[in-house]
């Protein structure tokens, strides 16, 4: 990073709430929103940096689309967008009191120690109980629109 963004975004931690909203007028050309420290700072941070290196190019912005796709399905509103998480992530669930952490895989999931091919698995395991995985895991709640 350049120097002087680098000091720029340092500055950020010391400035009031009414130094970050001139700073917004500044950068995006309009009124700051009515939020707290916390979120004008992420914002501006991003935006200074953007000014400073540029912002999503023709490419990055098909890279995301196709991640979307690949996650998601077309459009970003399939099915798909609230049955299956993303590899990687940690689902968790407290259940009597007990946290239960499972690990989704590539082709499959992680759950104290023991690869599962479903959630049902793990949820029947967890409970003595028939569940649906997806369901006991809060897999079923639809997710917001990704595109707005």
């Amino acid at each position: 990073m350049k120097n002087s963004v680098l000091v720029e975004l340092a500055n950020l931690r010391t400035m009031t709430s009414d130094d970050l909203r001139k700073l917004w007028k500044d950068l995006y050309k309009t009124e700051s929103p009515r939020a707290n420290k916390q979120y004008l700072t992420k914002r501006i941070a991003y935006r200074i940096q953007e000014v400073a290196y540029g912002g999503n190019t023709t490419e990055i912005e098909t890279r995301l689309s196709a991640k979307v796709d690949e996650y998601f399905g077309k459009g970003g509103k399939s099915k798909r967008a609230y049955k299956k998480a993303i590899t990687g992530s940690v689902l968790v669930r407290i259940y009597h009191g007990i946290e239960h952490q499972v690990a989704v895989l590539d082709d499959g999931y992680h759950y104290q120690g023991c690869k599962y091919r479903s959630l049902s698995a793990i949820a029947k395991k967890i409970t003595g109980m028939a569940w649906s995985g997806n369901a006991f895991f809060g897999l079923n709640k639809k997710l917001e629109t990704i595109h707005e």
